[in-house]
């Protein structure tokens, strides 16, 4: 157990450590050579720079304790563990950037099919994340023509659409379901209240906004209530 905590704490060093300085430099060299500007650069502001090895150690550690609790020790659990730090990972570009990078979403897709292949890594089954990963994009990408066919204005990108369908690949199509009346239901109240109470100006209300954060605490949840 003690190694176990002093292994996660040296990942959560890593993943920091990557967040901070090498990260920023990857998404700068992929948009440079892929020529897509993100909608604002990766810059960790100061005060969440020098705070950001105590808010993953905090994260990480909390997220080891929750699921060696509720999962034991084992290799379901370490691969929920990994699965949530990507989801964290994830998280903090999109609120920084407004972006979910590809080499992040579709990796972890393959990979949540892949663990399907192998049966001691098996959590759902390979048919179940075949059809999760499958429906869930499907699913988002149709709604989505369709919205964008009657009002001329995209309601999802299409790094959320490949986040939705990373949770299915994992999950399944239920847990992505899930997911999208949670996360729906608290971009309506933080819209509702962002709109009521601090009565923003209307060009501000149309801005994007990141919707990544919403999905990891959907996920979160039903990881959480379901396990």
């Amino acid at each position: 157990m003690y190694f176990i905590l002093i292994l996660f704490a040296f990942l959560s060093t890593f993943l920091a450590v990557f967040l901070v300085r090498y990260l920023p430099k990857y998404l700068d060299m992929q948009h440079k050579l892929t020529y897509k500007p993100l909608h604002s650069p990766y810059k960790l502001k100061p005060y969440f720079h020098k705070n950001i090895f105590i808010l993953f150690y905090v994260v990480t550690l909390l997220i080891f304790f929750f699921i060696s609790h509720f999962f034991h020790a084992n290799l379901h659990s370490y691969l929920l563990m990994f699965f949530c730090w990507v989801v964290l990972v994830l998280v903090m570009i999109d609120f920084i950037t407004l972006y979910l990078p590809d080499s992040i979403t579709l990796t972890m897709i393959w990979l949540g099919l892949l663990k399907e292949y192998f049966g001691p890594t098996q959590l759902i089954g390979m048919k179940e994340a075949v059809m999760g990963a499958a429906l869930s994009y499907i699913f988002l990408r149709l709604l989505s023509e369709i919205f964008f066919f009657v009002r001329k204005k995209e309601p999802l990108g299409r790094g959320d659409m490949k986040f939705f369908a990373m949770i299915g690949a994992w999950f399944g199509f239920e847990a992505t379901l899930f997911t999208i009346i949670l996360s729906s239901f608290g971009v309506c109240i933080w819209y509702a209240s962002k709109l009521f109470i601090f009565k923003p100006k209307k060009n501000k209300m149309n801005q994007y906004f990141p919707y990544g954060p919403w999905i990891g605490l959907g996920i979160f949840t039903y990881i959480i209530l379901s396990h």
